[in-house]
């Protein structure tokens, strides 16, 4: 009831998107299926990504209108740091999170690090040369297109009708066997799942493959989004409106 309140929907409405699915079986017609429990669950952790990154998007948009102005240039920046994550068992959002801090870090080194030497070097300023270890191969791991990292595998077999959580582990497992710091060994976690190491800059995670595919996928029904442009909160139903 709180959640429908906030959204300004009914309890009924709420509940009724996120336990049936709608589906078009023609011009004038529509079927209603039922999701079965780990698919509702699937949907409301959809919905609230949704609006999650709706809402700050929205605040983005305000705040730059906010500062907006014709006299002169006026700019606001904000430093996010995501925590550094490892767990006993780590999935899809630790993989996210510490993608993120990869990329960070490589922003750090090709504009403090590096940037500042090379200058140091044009100007022939005396210094002593910091050591660094540039993760960019870590980033290629996870984000590169040709060759594949583990994103573009998961994808991949997110897309395929008969991919797994087994099936993406076998791949990447067999694809990315000789990368320096990716490492498939039989290692379990706590639920006794197979689990797959990627060396990062802070150090080695490993990760379950376990609800990866459903995670990536994050598919958001209409009946999610035609939910919440129904709302009686002009703010709430403007977030997913083109």
């Amino acid at each position: 009831a709180n959640a429908a309140a906030l959204l300004g929907v009914t309890t009924a409405a709420l509940a009724k998107a996120l336990t049936q699915r709608t589906i078009s079986a023609g011009p004038n017609e529509t079927i209603s299926t039922p999701l079965a429990p780990a698919e509702r669950v699937a949907t409301r952790d959809a919905l609230c990504k949704a609006l999650y990154s709706a809402c700050f998007l929205s605040l983005v948009a305000d705040v730059n209108a906010a500062i907006h102005t014709d006299a002169g240039h006026l700019s606001l920046g904000v430093l996010d740091i995501y925590g550094f994550e490892i767990f006993e068992t780590n999935s899809f959002e630790q993989l996210c999170i510490n993608y993120c801090n990869e990329k960070l870090q490589q922003l750090f080194i090709e504009l403090t690090l590096r940037a500042e030497q090379d200058e140091y070097v044009s100007e022939g300023i005396e210094w002593t040369p910091v050591s660094f270890f540039n993760n960019q191969i870590v980033c290629e791991l996870i984000e590169s297109t040709r060759p594949a990292g583990l994103l573009a595998f998961l994808d991949e077999e997110t897309a395929f009708p008969k991919g797994t959580d087994l099936t993406f582990f076998e791949k990447v497992k067999k694809q990315l066997s000789t990368h320096a710091h990716f490492s498939a060994t039989g290692e379990k976690d706590l639920t006794g799942t197979t689990t797959f190491t990627v060396v990062h800059y802070a150090g080695p995670v490993a990760y379950s493959p376990s609800g990866m595919l459903e995670k990536n996928r994050d598919t958001l029904y209409r009946d999610l989004t035609d939910l919440v442009t129904s709302s009686s909160l002009p703010s709430v139903a403007a977030l997913f409106k083109p």
